[in-house]
């Protein structure tokens, strides 16, 4: 019947199906991103807010953006200016394999473009 092949249907499944990424199927198979979704600051830059929201990080008056590749579980990285900077969800903080560590910002910061 249609709900025995429903159920029995992995989510890999439906996102070969679908023709995701590799990134979409590891995110979607590994993490969620909710799970790091919203903004964040950082201890060595605490002046500075950034932003995750789905598979993207923003930051700066500007908004840089950074896209984020899935590693594992509520592990990723992201490539900017050409290097790549690791980071892993551990009680509810990013730590950097650099030692950086950000916590959430619940303030109403957000990240906009500079008016001329």
């Amino acid at each position: 019947s249609f709900l025995k092949t429903l159920e029995a249907e992995t989510t890999f499944d439906v996102l070969k199906r679908m023709n995701a990424s590799e990134n979409q199927k590891l995110m979607a198979l590994t993490s969620t991103s909710s799970s790091i979704d919203g903004r964040w600051r950082s201890a060595s830059q605490p002046a500075g807010i950034k932003v995750i929201d789905g598979d993207s990080l923003k930051w700066g008056i500007g908004c840089m953006v950074a896209v984020i590749a899935w590693e594992g579980t509520d592990k990723f990285s992201v490539t900017f200016l050409g290097e790549k900077r690791r980071a892993s969800l551990v009680k509810d903080k990013l730590q950097w394999e650099d030692g950086d560590i950000w916590s959430r910002d619940d303030s109403d910061a957000r990240c906009e473009k500079p008016t001329i």
